[in-house]
């Protein structure tokens, strides 16, 4: 990120200084090193967690993609700590702290739950149109914010997957997930998941505002109370894969017309 300073033409007085910013497109070369490591002391450790303890600036096994935001904030899933931490801007070198904690009451804690405060290993986000979805993997749900948060220890407003907050139950059914893998968010506001054990993507048309929304669709199964992997004639038995079936999908991204799974098994 850049910014230019603006001055008046002929070097007259201006009113008020303007400031602008502005982003330059990445230029990658091969072999070109990284400026720095979020979790890490340095390029060289890869395990700061056990030399520094639980801490705002170490991860154990982060999952999922990083998510940034148009203004610079970024999220991380810290998996194995129960938590997903936030920085106010992509840090430019290594060991830097974490601002905001969700799932934990503190950056010295990594204690797993089900509850509408805790997660059992957060593996993936999504942000747009000012929310954010967090797939909660073992606790089976996708945890849903109605504004990206800007605090540590902010709830979510919405779950979808289970029947309340402190339920954890794994299930074929519309409203129903088995370790969900990946959530994401598409420019024209619909939300899709990989219900990953469930072999099937489930889309909603809008990301829901009322816990246990069913989806709008089902992919890779013929209705919502189907969910063997490979079963194109939907008898409960695996067949060989084809175009209509998925086995463990794991992965997602669409620009809101075309859609991209990754079919894992």
């Amino acid at each position: 990120r850049h910014s230019v300073r603006a001055q008046a033409a002929r070097g007259a007085t201006m009113a008020r200084p303007e400031t602008a910013s502005f982003l330059v497109g990445l230029q990658l070369t091969n072999g070109q090193p990284a400026l720095g490591a979020i979790g890490q002391q340095d390029l060289a450790s890869s395990d700061s967690q056990a030399t520094d303890g639980l801490s705002e600036r170490t991860l154990y096994n982060p999952l999922g993609s990083v998510t940034v935001l148009s203004g610079g904030r970024i999220f991380v899933a810290d998996y194995l700590n129960n938590r997903i931490l936030g920085y106010p801007a992509i840090p430019t070198s290594s060991n830097a702290p974490a601002d905001l904690v969700l799932g934990q009451p503190d950056f010295t804690t990594s204690t797993s739950g089900t509850s509408q405060g805790t997660f059992r290993g957060p593996v993936q986000m999504a942000v747009g149109g000012g929310r954010m979805a967090v797939v909660d993997i073992t606790n089976s749900r996708v945890l849903i914010w109605s504004a990206i948060p800007t605090a540590s220890g902010t709830l979510p407003d919405v779950v979808i997957g289970q029947a309340n907050f402190t339920s954890l139950a794994r299930s074929c059914s519309a409203t129903g997930m088995d370790t969900p893998q990946s959530v994401f968010i598409t420019p024209d506001g619909k939300m899709l998941v990989a219900d990953t054990t469930n072999h099937r993507v489930l889309v909603w048309l809008a990301v829901p505002t009322v816990s246990g929304t069913p989806p709008d669709l089902v992919l890779g199964q013929s209705d919502f109370t189907h969910c063997f992997y490979n079963d194109a004639d939907q008898n409960g038995v695996a067949e060989m894969p084809t175009a209509r079936t998925l086995w463990r999908p794991t992965g997602l991204w669409s620009d809101g017309k075309r859609l991209v799974v990754l079919d894992s098994s």
